[in-house]
């Protein structure tokens, strides 16, 4: 009988008591497992996409990067409208990832109509980019424009690279109409004359707007482009991330929200599918590093992130800084001349403590910018 008392008790206590609290402690380490690997990948995929490169134009796919580097190149962004009553833009970016021109395409109509049609045409010879990159978020939609543009960047690039070449049968009158009237209706031809007779080269692709969609909506791009459409500031953003996607993502990251938390912007991004399981401060956290280990990889152009705001997001990131000192070394810039022409002349200058320079000189480069050429 009192083996009997002691297996009932025995029993009680491992089904109420030990049991429970071995499946809670299972749970609980599970758990935590589970919101360590989510953030890990999350983290994984945020770093592939910051070392993605900049968009390399097919031109170029068959050469050595280390002999003939992809450098700064111009693009054309295309954001397609998901509406039927947005536009669709075009916007024309410089090298140095400053907005040049742009051209809507209205809501219902078509690049392929005759109107629109030469208007396309005459814009892309106006800006005369290295590569025409459309965001794919309007799906089947983004693709067929793709496929539309291929043709007209081809008609472009074709009436471009003829344009001085003179008939068999054209005789001075003729060649001088015709060029008067390519002049009128594109409003170049001498000034765009190439002194080196090198090609106009350009290819039509797909390229991922996830980041470009995020800055057409946000405070950033209200800031940086206060009047201008949604989908221009996507065409715009899908341009500079073409040729920079780590100073895109490090963008995003700049701006606090209303509690002072950097990074908040990027909980709306599409990294990857655990994101939406897992605690957004550990995302955070998880996110701020992968960007160091990026932008310690790669090094910060310091005159690039000086001047302009999109490249400036990068500047903190760089190991031993943060956005106190960026935010810093910008005003510093701008107050000694807006350039830095070697990165000596930041310790010279007192632009930075020995302690922080020694910190992060490893991490900075120099590129040629129009300052330095002016001096």
């Amino acid at each position: 009988l009192w083996q009997e008392e002691k297996k009932k008790v025995i029993k009680q206590a491992l089904n109420s008591f030990l049991f429970p609290l071995f499946e809670d402690e299972v749970m609980k380490d599970l758990a935590a497992a589970a919101i360590k690997f989510g953030v890990a990948e999350a983290a994984s995929s945020l770093q592939a996409m910051a070392f993605e490169g900049p968009y390399r134009p097919n031109n170029l796919l068959g050469e050595n990067r280390f002999i003939v580097p992809t450098g700064e190149l111009p693009f054309v962004g295309v954001s397609v409208g998901l509406d039927s009553r947005e536009a669709t833009f075009l916007a024309a970016v410089s090298a140095r990832g400053e907005l040049k021109s742009s051209l809507a395409i209205p809501a219902g109509k078509q690049v392929t109509d005759l109107d629109m049609h030469d208007k396309v045409v005459g814009f892309l010879m106006s800006a005369r980019p290295s590569a025409v990159v459309v965001g794919t978020a309007g799906g089947i939609l983004s693709r067929l424009l793709n496929r539309k543009l291929s043709d007209i960047v081809n008609e472009a690039t074709e009436k471009w690279n003829n344009r001085l070449l003179r008939g068999e049968d054209e005789d001075d009158e003729e060649y001088g109409a015709r060029k008067r009237d390519f002049e009128n209706r594109y409003g170049m031809f001498e000034n765009y004359d190439d002194q080196d007779g090198e090609l106009w080269k350009c290819n039509v692709d797909l390229i991922d707007d996830n980041v470009a969609q995020l800055f057409g909506r946000s405070v950033r791009g209200t800031k940086e482009f206060p009047d201008a459409p949604v989908n221009l500031k996507c065409a715009i953003s899908i341009a500079r991330h073409a040729q920079d996607p780590l100073a895109e993502l490090c963008y995003a990251w700049s701006v606090a929200s209303d509690t002072g938390n950097f990074g908040v912007e990027m909980l709306s991004m599409n990294v990857h599918p655990l994101q939406r399981h897992v605690p957004r401060a550990a995302l955070l956290r998880s996110y701020e590093r992968a960007l160091c280990r990026a932008v310690a990889e790669v090094g910060v152009d310091v005159n690039a992130a000086c001047t302009l705001d999109h490249k400036h997001g990068a500047l903190q990131f760089v190991p031993g800084f943060g956005p106190r000192k960026a935010a810093n070394l910008k005003q510093n810039v701008a107050r000694m001349g807006g350039s830095v022409p070697s990165r000596k002349y930041l310790l010279a200058k007192r632009l930075l403590g020995p302690l922080v320079y020694n910190n992060i000189v490893a991490f900075l480069r120099i590129r040629v910018c129009e300052q330095l050429s002016v001096r």
